[in-house]
């Protein structure tokens, strides 16, 4: 080292000071990626799976009001109009639900998913019985049908899609969880080798500089007074 000439020292100083700032910026991208695809997890593959569950609920609770507003009716137009509604949402919520159906690949997700599907062919048939007891005319047997058979039917139908809706939610806090931990991770790592080159780069810079002062013979000299 003491005979390596001053340019190659300089040249060999930069290059690992250059060396140092790739592997810090190649710590930070590898670590960002590792945030980048949490987030992924939760905008591509939580995420969507509430939205279609919350898309079921609201209809769900909407179907639940149009069946009183059957109740409540005594326009035969007005009924049909509802019962038109009541399939296009039903409709709606199957066509909902196989999306979820093909989303799902934990065991959890598809336990709930099972029960889901039980609780609304059960659901189904009180619909088939409400249509006749309507079309019947009888409005009390419809009534105590709808409040002792209909209503518990579609509250069950309900939680069932909460179970999902809390069950993906908490997917999504988790993933939420490990974004932050891979960001204070990529924080420290590239903050921790962005130190460590610095110091390295000052080591060398001082051992450059101190080669290059013995190289040329140590301080200059101020020339003597005549």
């Amino acid at each position: 080292m003491q005979n390596m000439k001053l340019g190659v020292r300089l040249g060999l100083g930069f290059a690992i000071v250059l060396a140092l700032m790739v592997i810090a910026s190649t710590i930070g991208i590898m670590s960002l990626s590792s945030v980048s695809e949490t987030t992924a997890k939760i905008v591509g593959w939580s995420y969507p799976k509430v939205v279609l569950v919350n898309d079921v609920i609201k209809n769900t609770l909407d179907n639940g009001r149009t069946v009183r507003n059957i109740l409540l009716s005594t326009n035969p137009a007005e009924i049909e109009g509802y019962y038109k509604k009541l399939a296009d949402v039903r409709q709606k919520n199957g066509e909902l639900l196989d999306k979820l159906d093909k989303s799902l690949t934990l065991p959890r997700g598809r336990e709930l998913f099972k029960d889901i599907t039980d609780k609304r062919m059960a659901l189904g048939t009180k619909f088939t019985e409400l249509e006749k007891l309507v079309k019947a005319g009888d409005r009390e047997r419809t009534a105590t049908f709808i409040k002792t058979e209909f209503a518990p039917a579609n509250n069950a139908f309900w939680e069932s899609l909460e179970s999902m809706a809390k069950f993906q939610a908490e997917l999504m806090d988790k993933a939420a969880k490990e974004t932050e931990s891979s960001y204070a991770s990529a924080r420290n790592l590239l903050v921790g080798a962005t130190l460590l080159a610095l110091v390295i780069g000052i080591g060398i810079a001082v051992w450059i500089t101190r080669s290059v002062m013995r190289q040329l013979g140590g301080s200059r000299r101020m020339p003597r007074s005549a």
